[in-house]
């Protein structure tokens, strides 16, 4: 008898995996009619399981509602008083369950959010809470499991289950809050009617976010850090706790027609006091009304910590008008929404929305700003047709003709010129530094200074950049990712770990394949074979050959790296163009600049040492650029230079 039944439509196969894998990482067994016996009756064997699950869950859905199955199954669970309800899309439930409240999971996207299924997990603990009808012992509340250490976790149950089963692990007593005036601003509730004006909500809160950054004497919380905080509904001070800050704003926003109502509040999270609120009612024709309502909530929050500190009184905060059309400032706070996510699906519809902004308004700076920068990472993020990098020059040539303050343009400049060959390394660096010296909090230039000195081998300037990155936003995956190459490249593995280790917590898993070495060089062979099967996943691919081939530096049989090509091909891939898969194999000779990409992460990692000794190294490092940068400014502490245009690295 399992402990929770999952009912589903076959189209919704792939959500109710993800849902099945962390309930089950969260302690509770689970049936579906993936567990349908070989030759077994299914209808007789769905039956049984129905009649003995403690609780089932019905995963609603546009296609579930119209399941007689489903339908069968939902009335038999109401009819039992186990039923359990999930909304996996906004379509209502049928007639006869609209009384039951239902669990929200329209936007969890799987493991890369393991905070959305929280609510579920906690119900169904509520739900599990005492004896079974049998008088087993149900499992223990969510909030009392304690999780072994992250990575041990993961070998025993794979990288999925692991990024759900983060959420609940145990934290220890809750660190004091700050005495400083330190800061979260939330994401603001979207309060309208049609619930469709989120990403004007968090335009909102974001502006007002950015003003106060430039308090003097306040420190404030990056955007990225704090809209992880978005729909979780944990305690302020557990929130304050995780920010590392003392005190909270919150807020909502509700519009209807023209008019506006924003309602604000700022919370001591220590005392759990409010501290100063206020309502705000005001008609919006045009986007100088919505700054006037940013600029007066973060003047008042100001004036409040000041009165609470008793620091002097700050100068009046002041919003710049970004544009004089609203619905072309409409336009832009979506695409940037969008483009915040850092998801394939949404960069498309961020470039989209970004071009009608500035179509109209052509002198809109910052909405040519917004356009230079999806452009920019369009590509990396599979989106192809059209040649991106020209128009990202365009667009940043059109934001700096309009306003040459800005920041993100000359980092967008930097990060273009990777796509060279040679890459102009020197240009790229100082256009990302000049972007920094605009903007000391822009972020995605620290990022990519990062990747930068990774590239070229300046693996503690890299560390330096990239620390400076998380100091500014302590949530970024990625830099946590190159820091950690950075590290483990330094010769510090263990914190190169720890930076792994958080990835994996907070379900990052981009380019994972740099951290397999890591849990080799602690014998942990079983966690780099799960995550091989996360980032080599094509039919038939040789796991235990690749992570030999890591694990043994010998060259191993040619044979063997024409088969796993073979494979690939198989499947439509080009293994070659894969350089950890290539490296791996020693397969050296099939690396050029076309194939190599920008895969610089994999050049300074210790397991690849043997490569750095040879020909194809050296000739790889020329073309790229390498060469001319190091005899310039000076070679990293890993190669130097020789007689004549030789070099060599360790």
């Amino acid at each position: 008898m399992a402990d929770v039944f999952l009912s589903y439509a076959r189209a919704d196969q792939t959500k109710a995996d993800s849902i099945a894998r962390s309930l089950e990482s969260a302690g509770f067994s689970v049936w579906w009619d993936r567990h349908i016996r070989g030759g077994a009756s299914y209808a007789k064997d769905i039956e049984r399981e129905l009649r003995e699950a403690r609780l089932v869950i019905v995963l609603w859905s546009e296609a579930s509602c119209r399941s007689d199955w489903v339908n069968d199954e939902a009335m038999f669970a109401r009819d039992r008083h186990v039923l359990l309800p999930v909304a996996l899309d906004g379509v209502d439930q049928p007639l006869g369950f609209r009384q039951y409240q239902c669990i929200d999971l329209s936007k969890w996207r799987g493991a890369e959010n393991a905070g959305a299924i929280l609510n579920l997990l906690q119900a169904v603990s509520d739900r599990l809470g005492g004896a079974d009808s049998t008088g087993k012992a149900a499992p223990p509340a969510i909030a009392g499991r304690r999780r072994v250490a992250v990575f041990a976790a993961f070998a025993a149950i794979g990288i999925a289950a692991l990024v759900a089963l983060a959420t609940f692990r145990d934290k220890g007593a809750p660190k004091p809050p700050p005495a400083v005036a330190s800061l979260a601003v939330l994401p603001f509730a979207d309060m309208s009617p049609a619930r469709d004006q989120g990403p004007i909500a968090d335009g909102v809160a974001e502006q007002i976010l950015n003003a106060l950054g430039a308090v003097e004497g306040l420190s404030v919380s990056s955007r990225t850090s704090a809209f992880i905080f978005r729909d979780q509904l944990l305690p302020i001070g557990e929130i304050a706790s995780r920010l590392d800050v003392r005190y909270v704003l919150e807020g909502s926003w509700f519009k209807a027609k023209d008019a506006v109502q924003v309602q604000a509040r700022l919370i001591d999270a220590e005392s759990d006091r409010p501290v100063w609120s206020e309502e705000y009612s005001r008609s919006v024709v045009d986007p100088d009304d919505l700054v006037r309502i940013q600029e007066d909530i973060a003047n008042a929050v100001a004036s409040a910590l000041r009165a609470e500190f008793g620091m002097p009184e700050p100068k009046a905060v002041k919003i710049k008008v970004p544009t004089s059309n609203l619905s072309a400032y409409d336009l832009h706070l979506r695409a940037r929404a969008l483009y915040m996510t850092r998801r394939p699906e949404n960069i498309e519809k961020s470039i989209a929305l970004s071009e009608q902004a500035v179509a109209l308004d052509p002198k809109f700076a910052e909405g040519f700003e917004q356009l230079g920068a999806v452009y920019a990472v369009a590509r990396s993020y599979g989106v192809n047709g059209r040649d991106f990098t020209a128009l990202a020059a365009e667009a940043n040539a059109k934001a700096l003709a309009l306003d040459d303050r800005l920041s993100m343009p000359h980092a967008v400049i930097g990060l273009a010129m990777r796509a060279q060959y040679p890459t102009p390394w020197a240009a790229s660096i100082a256009s990302l530094k000049k972007a920094i010296a605009r903007d000391a909090r822009n972020a995605d230039a620290l990022l990519w200074l990062g990747m930068d000195y990774v590239a070229l081998g300046y693996l503690k300037e890299a560390e330096e950049a990239l620390t400076r990155c998380l100091a500014i936003d302590p949530s970024y995956a990625n830099c946590r990712k190159n820091r950690a190459i950075a590290r483990l490249a330094l010769g510090k593995p263990d914190l190169a770990f720890e930076d792994a280790q958080q990835n994996v917590e907070a379900g990052f898993l981009r380019d994972a394949d740099v951290y397999i070495p890591l849990f080799l060089a602690r014998g942990d062979r079983y966690a780099a074979m799960l995550i091989s099967g996360q980032i080599n996943a094509f039919e038939g691919f040789p796991h235990e050959d690749f992570i030999d081939a890591l694990a043994t530096p010998p060259r191993l049989d040619p044979a063997k790296y024409a088969e796993v090509k073979a494979l690939g091909a198989a499947s439509d891939i080009d293994v070659a163009s894969r350089s950890h898969i290539v490296l791996a194999f020693r397969a050296y000779d099939e690396l050029n600049v076309e194939r190599f990409g920008n895969a610089y992460e994999n050049l300074w990692l210790p397991v690849f040492a043997d490569f750095r000794k040879t020909e194809r190294f050296k000739t790889l490092m020329r073309d790229l650029g390498h060469v001319d940068y190091w005899r310039k400014t000076g070679f990293p502490p890993q190669c130097r230079a020789l007689s004549g245009d030789d070099f060599e690295c360790g």
